[in-house]
């Protein structure tokens, strides 16, 4: 009887430290490396931006809604697209911004207050404002988009330290947004198109410290 109960005790022991669920919703699972690191390869554009972010090939994982029908789903077809990763802290949060894009594109932004989250679907335009949570409302170059039936797993709660990296996976269905068909040379649409998407997301993200100095010696970087 003792043996088994101290073998029982082990094995919650194991589980606790395995993994551990912070907040509905929200877990932290340092083995989730292993299965980001399946969902994403080395990206040769990757190279001239490691000292800022990390950018690498990830699985695009998405469905998009028209009136709680789905119109278009990605998530057969196993593809990868080009995606950039980083995090920072202001005041008492860190954000994780992750999208797919060299600069503009789509993903998520993930606050993290102590063992708390809230998961935003993130859109970024990139020459003109592009997109609004209303509407009527004025157009942006980047919203973040309340989400529901969200999923996050960590591996760790992000830490404020030079060359941290993090993995993790989320999951998440956006609120309804709105996107300009059209652009003119002015910046301005009034043709907007509704749209809605629930996505999963492997990442792995590096800690960025904006107050740090960026060395531009490295042409790859900025061409004058």
């Amino acid at each position: 009887m003792k043996k088994h109960l101290y073998l029982l005790f082990l094995l919650v022991i194991f589980f606790c430290c395995e993994k551990k669920q912070v907040d509905s919703g929200f877990i932290i699972d340092e083995n989730i490396k292993e299965e980001v690191n399946s969902k994403i390869s080395k990206s040769e554009l990757g190279n001239p931006f490691e000292s800022l972010f990390l950018v690498y090939d990830n699985l695009f994982l998405a469905d998009y809604f028209e009136k709680d029908s789905i119109t278009f789903s990605s998530r057969s077809k196993q593809k990868q697209m080009l995606f950039r990763s980083f995090y920072y802290k202001k005041n008492d949060t860190i954000t994780i911004d992750g999208a797919f894009g060299l600069f503009g594109g789509f993903g998520f932004s993930l606050k993290v207050l102590e063992d708390k989250v809230i998961l935003y679907h993130l859109l970024a335009g990139d020459d003109f404002p592009t997109y609004s949570k209303t509407k009527d409302g004025q157009l942006e170059f980047r919203i973040e988009v309340p989400c529901t039936e969200t999923k996050v797993i960590l591996s760790k709660i992000p830490e404020v330290k030079e060359d941290e990296v993090i993995y993790g996976v989320v999951e998440f269905k956006s609120d309804v947004y709105y996107k300009a068909k059209y652009i003119d040379s002015e910046g301005e649409s009034n043709d907007r198109e509704e749209n809605q998407v629930a996505m999963k997301i492997y990442f792995k993200s590096k800690y960025f410290d904006f107050d740090k100095p960026i060395d531009y010696k490295n042409e790859n970087i900025i061409e004058e």
